[in-house]
């Protein structure tokens, strides 16, 4: 294996759950695995471009200010409601539907590194219970019936979230508050 280019390491890499192991064949292999570039790369071919992201900051000791530069830069989704949540998970606040460690295994430079690049794109991120996006649109949800008039999360607040802070569901495997809410179809 200490033949293969190193395209072909990155595409066996991007095979593997966890590459853990395919870093211990070598000294090679463990440099090639070090290399920002295949760590960014390994997040975007295995989860693609709207979830590398959310999984990238659940390997923490892989994540490195280097990483997160080149994941955005590449065009990884940042939307503001996993910075919200991540914050709120950091910090051991609320986020009953993760049960992992997720972000919890970064070290607090890089996590702050991550932050003040959420600033930079979003400006003061809300993070008060109930005012954080998902909550907001999972309200929409539960008021669809009322009349307009009556419902809390208007619908310009709503637009708002979704077109300006570029609001999309977690990953498929972990359980959203608002599943079961949106029409079949």
């Amino acid at each position: 294996m200490d033949r293969l280019c190193d395209e072909i390491l990155q595409l066996i890499l991007n095979e593997l759950n966890n590459p853990s192991a395919f870093t211990l064949i070598s000294k090679r292999h463990y440099e090639f695995a070090r290399d920002p570039y295949v760590r960014a790369s390994y997040f975007l071919g295995r989860y693609g471009r709207i979830q590398a992201l959310y999984w990238a900051l659940g390997r923490g000791k892989l994540l490195d200010e280097r990483v997160i530069d080149i994941l955005l830069s590449s065009g990884a989704h940042l939307s503001r409601y996993l910075v919200q949540c991540a914050m709120h998970h950091y910090f051991r606040t609320q986020v009953p539907f993760i049960k992992t460690r997720w972000v919890r295994t970064i070290p607090l430079p890089v996590f702050s590194y991550f932050l003040s690049i959420a600033a930079r794109m979003y400006g003061d991120i809300p993070v008060a219970k109930g005012e954080d996006d998902g909550s907001i649109l999972s309200l929409l949800l539960k008021q669809s019936r009322f009349p307009t008039e009556y419902r809390a999360a208007k619908w310009e607040q709503v637009k708002d979230v979704v077109e300006k802070y570029k609001f999309i569901p977690f990953s498929d495997r972990v359980r959203r508050p608002w599943k079961g809410m949106l029409p079949a179809g």
